[in-house]
Protein backbone atom coordinates (compact mmCIF):
# COMPACT_ATOMS: atom_id res chain seq x y z
CA UNK A 1 0.00 0.00 0.00
CA UNK A 2 2.92 2.02 0.72
CA UNK A 3 4.76 1.16 -2.29
CA UNK A 4 1.32 2.17 -4.51
CA UNK A 5 1.17 6.01 -2.56
CA UNK A 6 4.76 6.24 -3.40
CA UNK A 7 4.46 5.54 -6.65
CA UNK A 8 1.59 7.21 -7.10
CA UNK A 9 3.09 10.22 -5.49
CA UNK A 10 6.14 10.13 -7.99
CA UNK A 11 4.14 9.59 -11.00
CA UNK A 12 2.30 12.97 -9.95
CA UNK A 13 5.34 14.83 -9.39
CA UNK A 14 6.57 13.67 -12.91
CA UNK A 15 3.62 14.38 -14.83
CA UNK A 16 3.75 17.75 -13.22
CA UNK A 17 7.63 18.09 -13.78
CA UNK A 18 6.29 17.31 -17.81
CA UNK A 19 3.40 19.92 -17.79
CA UNK A 20 5.95 22.45 -16.86
CA UNK A 21 8.85 21.44 -18.86
CA UNK A 22 6.21 21.46 -21.75
CA UNK A 23 4.98 24.85 -20.78
CA UNK A 24 8.75 26.47 -20.58
CA UNK A 25 9.69 24.99 -23.87
CA UNK A 26 6.27 26.57 -25.43
CA UNK A 27 7.16 30.09 -23.82
CA UNK A 28 10.45 29.41 -25.10
CA UNK A 29 9.20 28.81 -28.42
CA UNK A 30 7.07 31.84 -28.19
CA UNK A 31 9.70 33.92 -27.17
CA UNK A 32 11.74 33.04 -29.67
CA UNK A 33 9.05 32.66 -32.78
CA UNK A 34 7.40 35.65 -32.25
CA UNK A 35 8.95 38.51 -29.43
CA UNK A 36 12.31 38.02 -30.78
CA UNK A 37 10.79 38.74 -34.43
CA UNK A 38 8.72 41.59 -33.32
CA UNK A 39 11.82 43.02 -31.62
CA UNK A 40 14.25 42.75 -34.31
CA UNK A 41 11.27 44.37 -36.79
CA UNK A 42 10.86 47.18 -34.19
CA UNK A 43 14.86 47.59 -34.04
CA UNK A 44 15.06 47.73 -37.72
CA UNK A 45 12.60 50.17 -37.88
CA UNK A 46 13.79 52.25 -35.52
CA UNK A 47 17.14 52.16 -37.56
CA UNK A 48 15.46 52.62 -40.88
CA UNK A 49 13.81 55.88 -39.49
CA UNK A 50 17.11 57.39 -38.06
CA UNK A 51 19.21 56.54 -41.15
CA UNK A 52 15.39 58.50 -42.88
CA UNK A 53 16.21 61.96 -40.71
CA UNK A 54 19.82 61.39 -40.75
CA UNK A 55 20.07 61.47 -44.65
CA UNK A 56 17.30 64.26 -44.34
CA UNK A 57 19.74 66.45 -42.22
CA UNK A 58 22.89 65.89 -44.58
CA UNK A 59 20.66 67.24 -47.48
CA UNK A 60 19.61 70.13 -46.09
CA UNK A 61 22.82 70.96 -44.63
CA UNK A 62 24.34 69.92 -47.74
CA UNK A 63 21.74 72.56 -50.13
CA UNK A 64 22.25 75.26 -47.19
CA UNK A 65 26.45 74.90 -48.08
CA UNK A 66 25.43 75.63 -51.47
CA UNK A 67 23.29 78.32 -51.44
CA UNK A 68 25.75 79.63 -48.73
CA UNK A 69 28.64 79.25 -51.44
CA UNK A 70 26.43 80.64 -53.96
CA UNK A 71 25.50 83.87 -51.48
CA UNK A 72 29.24 84.65 -50.90
CA UNK A 73 30.06 84.17 -54.59
CA UNK A 74 27.99 86.86 -55.58
CA UNK A 75 28.82 88.99 -52.73
CA UNK A 76 32.40 88.52 -53.45
CA UNK A 77 31.41 89.30 -57.17
CA UNK A 78 29.63 92.32 -56.11
CA UNK A 79 33.01 93.91 -53.96
CA UNK A 80 35.41 92.95 -56.61
CA UNK A 81 32.70 95.25 -58.99
CA UNK A 82 33.07 97.92 -56.40
CA UNK A 83 36.54 97.74 -55.74
CA UNK A 84 37.15 97.88 -59.56
CA UNK A 85 34.51 100.90 -59.84
CA UNK A 86 37.16 102.51 -56.76
CA UNK A 87 40.42 102.03 -58.18
CA UNK A 88 38.91 103.43 -61.96
CA UNK A 89 37.80 106.55 -60.01
CA UNK A 90 40.89 107.31 -58.33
Amino acid sequence: MKYLESRLKAVKARNEYILCLEAANAAMQKYFNDDMHELINVRFGMFLALCIVLNSHVCIVMRFDTILYNVLKKLTGSLLCLLHVAKTDN
